[in-house]
């Protein structure tokens, strides 16, 4: 047996190889965990935090939002607010009925026929307002989604923890 290894035999090539052209869209990506190769990179809204020592109901006024923005996120509020709730109902409805499930009868205050299963889709309902308002949050108000929950702009782990503790037993 001699000392050197065998060949390498997945090793490129030695001398001189042929080299393929760049891609038109560039490679390496620009940054590690970057778009997949050939993927158009989506423009993010630019986004600025409030002064410092601005208090949370202040953290709207960042400097990037004029009227229209201010009247935009209020609007698209209001109006997913009222429509996200109807289109789960709808939905959970719809679902109902194609699993062949009994209704409620006519007393107006429930949708299906179970009170665990009507109690759910009252819950998502509800629900359903977190990310209209997260998302108009982020498109009209040019600010971080963070700033919703926290004046930090994210979520204070150790906080929710605390209130957590005292509020589920």
């Amino acid at each position: 047996m001699s000392d050197t290894p065998p060949p390498n035999v997945w090793a490129a090539p030695t001398g001189s190889a042929p080299q393929w052209p760049a891609p038109a869209h560039g490679w390496p990506p620009t940054a590690p965990g970057g778009p997949p190769f050939g993927a158009p990179t989506a423009q993010q809204p630019p986004t600025r935090t409030a002064p410092a020592a601005s208090a949370y109901h202040e953290q709207a006024r960042n400097g990037r939002q004029k009227t229209p923005q201010r009247v935009g996120e209020f609007l698209l509020v209001l109006v997913g607010n009222l429509v996200a709730p109807l289109l789960v109902i709808a939905f959970g409805a719809l679902v109902w009925y194609v699993l062949g499930l009994d209704f409620a009868s006519g007393d107006g205050e429930r949708i299906l026929g179970d009170p665990l299963a009507d109690e759910a889709l009252s819950l998502l309902s509800i629900a359903a307002g977190i990310p209209v308002v997260l998302l108009a949050v982020r498109w009209c108000g040019s600010r971080p989604v963070g700033t919703v929950a926290s004046v930090l702009g994210r979520v204070r782990w150790g906080w929710l923890a605390r209130c957590s503790a005292v509020a589920f037993p």
